[in-house]
Parts: structure tokens; C-alpha cells; sequence
């Protein structure tokens, strides 16, 4: 599922809080007419994965956390100084993040990616989202380090080693907090899921 404001669903004229976002994921799995599922989640999708395990044990089969966010109160300058994208930057983004191996679909993908910031309220529903993201109060609030002890569900954890957005320290804290867990670490920076695509997909396969 995308993550609201991301994706081509509907966008509310609103920001969207950490708690809106977390609830949606309980809602998405209501309206398929699942109790439980396995959650995984990749940067700000961990993050939002972190809190729903923490709030709803009972609906996480078992959890995946793939270099995410939530740990640190800092905001990043990606999102601190979003401009919107153009085409060429959208291509380039997703040359540097994904496998070269399937550099085949730069194009396609660049015309998909950029044809939903051509949505109309698109960007400014994205610029609501940032918003929120970046009150430093909110993500006081919705860190994470308090709520890791508390998840139940047996966890993997997965790093890029060169991961320079949030540092494979910031993984070993997360496996290190959340008991039981299972920490890999691969050879990749924040884009493990499209940059080592066959190692993340191996590890989270045998884990579930």
C-alpha cells in the first residue's frame, strides 16, 4: 500500500498527522477483512510501522523494519528544503537507487514518478505532509525509542551499511531495543529494497 500523499489515492486539503497515518494502515487492513498481517515498512514506512506494532501487537503477524525512521528528533534536508522535482531529477533519484541491473525501466519509471507530481494538489498535499513531518514537537512526540521495547512481534531488522540518511547505528539501536529481534545488514546505502533487491527479498522471504 502507499503511504498517504504519496501515491495516486485520494489527498486531504489537511496534513496528515503520525497518528492519521498509523491508523490507516489499521483501516486498510479492515477494509481487505484481515485481523492480522505481516508489516513491513522502509524509512518513513518504518517509522509508521514501528508505532502501529507498538499500538496494535494483535494485527502483526511478524514485522519488517528496513532502514527506518523515528529513532532521531532531526529532520533531513531532503525534506526541510523539498523543492518540486523535475523530470531529469526524478530520473537521476532513481538511477542512484536502484540496481543497475534493472536500469532497463529508468525511463518508465521517471515518466510514472513524475506524472504524479503532475496530479493536480499533488504537491501541496506533499508539502502538508513535510509540514507535519518537520515540527520538531511532532517527532519528539512519535519517536520511537520509548515504544521499541514494548513490540511483540518476532522482528527483522534490515540496514544498508552505507547507509548515510539513517546510520547503521541507528539499526543496531533498533535491533538492540526491540528483544528477540534479527538484524541483517547489507551492502547497500538508505535504498536497501532497490538496490540490493535479490538480498533484501532472500532475507525477508526466509523470515516470514
Amino acid at each position: 500500500m502507499d503511504c498517504l500523499g504519496w501515491g495516486k489515492g485520494d489527498r486531504f486539503d489537511r496534513e496528515y498527522s503520525f497518528a492519521y497515518l498509523v491508523d490507516h494502515v489499521r483501516e486498510f487492513q479492515d477494509a481487505l477483512g484481515l485481523a492480522k498481517t505481516h508489516i513491513i515498512g522502509h524509512s518513513m514506512g518504518g517509522w509508521v510501522a514501528s508505532v502501529f506494532a507498538y499500538e496494535s501487537p494483535d494485527r502483526v503477524n511478524r514485522l519488517v523494519l528496513v532502514d527506518s525512521g523515528g529513532l532521531r528528533p532531526r529532520t533531513l534536508p531532503s525534506m526541510t528544503e523539498f523543492k518540486p522535482p523535475t523530470r531529469e531529477t526524478i530520473r537521476q533519484q532513481h538511477a542512484a537507487r536502484t540496481n543497475p541491473s534493472y536500469h532497463g525501466n529508468l525511463e518508465r519509471w521517471t515518466e510514472e514518478d513524475y506524472a504524479k507530481t503532475q496530479i493536480p494538489g499533488a504537491l501541496e498535499a506533499y508539502g502538508k505532509i513535510l509540514s507535519h513531518m518537520n515540527d520538531n514537537l511532532n517527532r519528539i512526540r512519535y519517536n520511537t525509542v520509548r515504544r521499541l521495547p514494548y513490540i511483540t512481534a518476532p522482528t527483522l531488522v534490515i540496514w544498508g551499511k552505507k547507509d548515510q540518511t539513517n546510520a547503521l547505528e541507528m539499526g543496531e539501536e533498533t535491533h538492540r531495543l526491540i528483544k528477540g529481534s534479527k538484524l541483517v545488514v547489507l551492502d547497500a546505502d538508505h535504498f536497501v529494497p532497490t538496490q540490493v533487491p535479490e538480498e533484501f527479498n532472500r532475507a525477508v522471504l526466509d523470515f516470514l
